[in-house]
């Protein structure tokens, strides 16, 4: 998985992440369904936790700190009025104004 797809994810897990006490704690059962985001794949709560179990050995809070700085990059490029490159299936994309700021 490339870093820029990991970078989409983190939008959905840190938006997910603020709805529950305890991330070590949730389950899938407790967190809405991840938006359907055809960059994302077919992203599953599942699939992030062995994510963060493979790669982080299970550190949540390594990943919730990586997904934060993703966010603000994005967040940060959006209201700077920049543009954003999108890896997806191989080409690269670029959004900004209006379509970075619906993706935001």
């Amino acid at each position: 998985m490339n870093r820029i797809r990991l970078g989409l994810i983190a939008i959905a897990v840190s938006a997910v992440s603020g709805m529950v006490p305890s991330v070590g704690q949730a389950s899938a059962s407790k967190c809405q369904a991840f938006p359907k985001v055809s960059v994302w794949g077919d992203y599953t709560h599942a699939k992030v936790k062995g994510i963060v179990a493979d790669r982080l050995k299970g550190d949540w809070d390594t990943y919730l700190d990586y997904l934060g700085k993703r966010l603000k990059l994005i967040t940060d490029a959006e209201r700077d009025g920049k543009t954003l490159a999108i890896q997806f299936e191989g080409l690269r994309c670029l959004d900004s104004g209006e379509e970075l700021k619906h993706y935001v």
